[in-house]
């Protein structure tokens, strides 16, 4: 069955076991789709049922598909093979990217026919070679699902009928060449069916298309599957469900040999001959109900020449130079460079646009003006292949380096070329150049991400997956390059310095609206004749915000935006996820993986470096708990989003193969506990911060860990378009019932806390304090007894801490403290006179 993870395939392997005992095995690309269809088969029909998966994709090369399907999976010989992958597109020609046909044809047709041929040769052979018994090959079957789009010409189906008809008659010839040696072959033509794909495909159809489709009706899969499956079995060359179907074939009267499926007792020519008279006066009914609905169409007001201009098109871009758009003043904070720093931003927050027009304060080194794109190839390579985005296709195509600036340069120009993912952070331009400080603030790769260590067997393997590299990209823009509305990956937060030229970008804030609105448009298969924000009403604001050489944005997590260039421009800048916004980029994260976001486009290990982020997370909120502090909103936010996540994750991930496997986990030498006991506690955690205290606790006046009331549910007025109910948009935590102690009460809580901390951990008296780590002195006896060269290694790991001054930033520090407030682990120091 290739695939079976949803409507029609995942129909038929359901009616296959229906059937009897059946040794199902399922193909599909989706490893996660494989598991729930496998799941969901094993519900319906018992926990008996001998079912495989097999994860491939279909459009691949043909060596790679037979590699996978004869060598490493050892499919052996197939009894019935059912070809049902497949995508409709319905878009007029005219609206269809050339990467439309490619990619339907790779899916559509030349999938079946890679697989068909990979697994032909064991299907020809017969069980029994000594008796020369053949009856068991012409039992067998192979299966291809066309569409009833094939057979007449329908209006819309420009790319998917064409690919639909190859496989139509690609499956013709083989029954004829067939016919005497093998299996037979059954061509599926199902009609309008509700499935998901169905629901995908009426997502910017065309109406003359809809109303064409739509007077056919619709049927369930299971019954498509239930008559496909009859006729499968019974040999039949097609496979045509209702009197629509029976109708559409007599249009290809003369083509193939259908009629000789026919089920009266008349004879084959008799019918073929029918099928001819009768074809003309179809044809005739069919395309007069297709005049009479687009007449019907135009005269209600619509037609094609009112379709929006496609995105990047100079037509699109005059009429877009031509809107109106907000002032940006009530959506950006323009503010010095000094000024921006991770305590300030901790404090007041980052849920808008930060512009800089001068970047002295900011920490940051970047070329001079007079830098150029020969200069960026000199520090790089000429040779390094880039990806590069043709703007009136918006499609991507690979050149080098050499290849793109000599294009650049030269005039005039046949096109508009735009590069926006040269990453350079690993090449000599990287050492040219330094994000803003904040960046390496707030980042969470730079703050979360723990250095590999010589003794970590893991994280030195080749399979294992490096830190993530993404602070540090070169955009090089023609002049008229546009980014279509988009919001960065994962969720993250953008740095951006326009070296010389000009930028303009079009922002829209992440409320809840508009991103449900900009994920449905993100869904659409070729969204480029629809403009984000004319997709719902009212229209969503869009402020227009215009940057100049030497001006620097800091753009937040979310923030949904387009840019145009409108003159030549070089830019430098980066992408970072921040623990401000973790609820956020989990958001667009599962937005991403539910639309099947190709892997380059996804934030790199994002969910190992959320992994880390929880495990600093629970450290903070401990140290918190302890300190009888309130820790801030956006850690408890981000807490309470990371639990679901990440067990999600954990369950998904763990059964997968080491190497894969490791670059979604992080190793365990790294974490404070293992996976599931790390989620555990970081959920205690928040129930501790969030939950109201016990009356014994409040009468003995005792900060327990343990509690035992009940949680608080948000009220009706604690709703807002936060994803977590229990944070308030203005950044604080409503805790409810739950009060801090303060003055005496708090300073006998604590002694009584340190106390319990020093009996539990005598080896604390003998320590002392460097930073916000304890370093215990190491035993002579345990020198001599382990390895030579770790006590060593450990030593020199303590005496660069205790030196370690990376960031000697006045204004703020990413402790777990407010200020003016001193921690347990201090106050235990002074004790003991650290």
């Amino acid at each position: 069955m290739v695939p079976a993870t949803g409507g029609i395939g995942l129909a038929l392997a359901g009616e296959a076991l229906r059937r009897g005992p059946t040794r199902l095995t399922l193909v599909a690309r989706d490893v996660t789709r494989l598991a729930e269809a496998r799941a969901a088969l094993i519900e319906s029909h018992g926990t008996a049922c001998d079912l495989r998966t097999i994860s491939l994709d279909i459009t691949a090369p043909y060596e790679e598909i037979r590699q996978s399907l004869v060598v490493t999976h050892d499919v052996g010989t197939v009894d019935v093979l059912i070809n049902c992958a497949g995508a409709a597109v319905a878009q007029t020609f005219e609206a269809s990217p050339p990467e439309v046909f490619d990619r339907l044809m790779r899916l559509n047709y030349l999938g079946a026919v890679h697989v068909t041929k990979a697994l032909l040769p064991a299907m020809l052979s017969p069980d029994d070679v000594e008796k020369g018994d053949k009856r068991g090959v012409s039992q067998r079957r192979i299966v291809f699902v066309s569409s009833l789009a094939s057979l007449v010409p329908i209006y819309g189906f420009a790319a998917y009928a064409a690919a639909k008809a190859a496989i139509t008659t690609f499956a013709d010839i083989l029954q004829q060449e067939l016919e005497d040696m093998g299996p037979a072959v059954t061509i599926i033509f199902p009609p309008d069916t509700d499935t998901p794909g169905l629901l995908a495909e009426n997502v910017g159809k065309p109406a003359t298309t809809r109303a064409i489709s739509e007077a056919g009706g619709l049927e369930s899969p299971a019954s498509v599957a239930a008559s496909a499956m009859h006729d499968v079995l019974l040999g039949r060359r097609r496979s045509l469900l209702g009197a629509t179907g029976r109708a559409l074939s007599w249009a290809t009267a003369g083509v193939s040999r259908a009629q000789q499926d026919c089920p009266l007792p008349l004879p084959s020519p008799f019918i073929a001959v029918l099928e001819v008279f009768l074809a003309p006066l179809f044809k005739i009914a069919l395309l007069g109900f297709a005049y009479w609905c687009r007449a019907y169409l135009v005269q209600s007001g619509f037609h094609p020449c009112c379709m929006e201009p496609a995105a990047g098109t100079p037509e699109f871009i005059e009429k877009l130079l031509g809107r109106e758009f907000l002032d940006p003043e009530p959506f950006v904070d323009y503010k010095l460079g000094e000024e921006v720093n991770g305590f300030n931003l901790e404090n007041e927050g980052f849920q808008k646009p930060i512009v800089i027009s001068n970047k002295d304060g900011l920490r940051m080194k970047v070329p001079p003006s007079n830098f150029t794109l020969h200069d960026v190839v000199n520090l790089t390579d000429p040779k390094i292949p880039i990806d590069v985005i043709d703007v009136a296709l918006q499609s991507d195509m690979r050149l080098s380096l050499g290849e793109f600036v000599e294009q650049f340069y030269s005039k005039p120009r046949d096109r508009i070329l735009n590069v926006l993912s040269f990453e350079y952070s690993r090449t000599k331009l990287g050492r040219c150049t330094r994000p803003p400080h904040v960046v390496k603030e707030l980042s969470l790769v730079d703050n979360c991400w723990p250095e590999p260590s010589d003794e970590d067997e893991e994280l030195s393997s080749p399979t294992s997956s490096a830190k993530p590299h993404v602070k540090k990209y070169c955009l090089m823009s023609m002049a008229g390059s546009y980014t279509d509305f988009h919001i960065d990956f994962g969720g993250s937060s953008v740095w951006y310095h326009v070296l010389w030229g000009e930028k303009i970008f079009y922002v829209t804030p992440p409320r809840r609206p508009y991103l449900e609105a900009y994920w449905s448009w993100n869904g659409l298969f070729d969204n480029r004749h629809v403009f984000y924000p004319d997709t719902r009403e009212p229209q969503i604001p869009v402020a227009r915000l215009h940057l100049k050489a030497g001006e620097t944005v800091l753009l937040p997590s979310g923030w949904i935006h387009a840019v145009y260039t409108p003159v030549d421009s070089l830019v430098f800048g980066g992408n970072f996820l921040t623990l401000f916004s973790i609820p956020l980029q989990l958001h667009v994260y599962r937005m991403e993986v539910s639309q099947e976001t190709e892997e380059r486009f996804l934030f790199p290990c994002f969910e190992k470096l959320h992994w880390y982020a929880a495990d600093v997370i629970l450290g903070r909120l401990t140290n918190y708990l302890y300190a009888g502090q309130e820790p801030p909103a956006y850690l408890l936010k981000a807490a309470h989003a990371l639990v679901a996540p990440l067990r999600q994750w954990y369950e998904l991930r763990k059964g997968l193969p080491k190497g894969e496997r490791n670059y979604h986990l992080p190793p365990r030498t790294y974490l404070q506990y293992a996976y599931s006991t790390l989620i555990t506690r970081l959920e205690d955690l928040v129930q501790s911060f969030l939950l109201k205290p016990s009356p014994d606790q409040e009468k003995r006046g005792r900060r327990s860990m343990r509690i035992t009331s009940r949680q608080r549910s948000p009220s009706a007025d604690d709703q807002s378009e936060s994803t977590d109910p229990q944070v308030s948009d203005s950044g604080t935590v409503r805790y409810g019932a739950l009060s801090y102690k303060r003055g005496r009460e708090v300073e006998d809580e604590e002694e009584s806390v340190m106390d319990e901390v020093l009996d539990a951990v005598p080896e604390l008296r003998s320590s002392r304090l460097v930073d916000d780590h304890y370093i215990f002195p190491i035993s002579a006896e345990l020198e001599q007894t382990g390895p030579k060269g770790r006590a060593s290694r450990r030593r020199r790991r303590a005496a660069k801490i205790a030196q370690k001054a990376e960031d000697p930033d006045p204004t703020w520090c990413a402790s777990t403290t407010r200020r003016g407030k001193t921690t347990v682990r201090q106050r235990l120091a002074k004790r003991l006179g650290l």
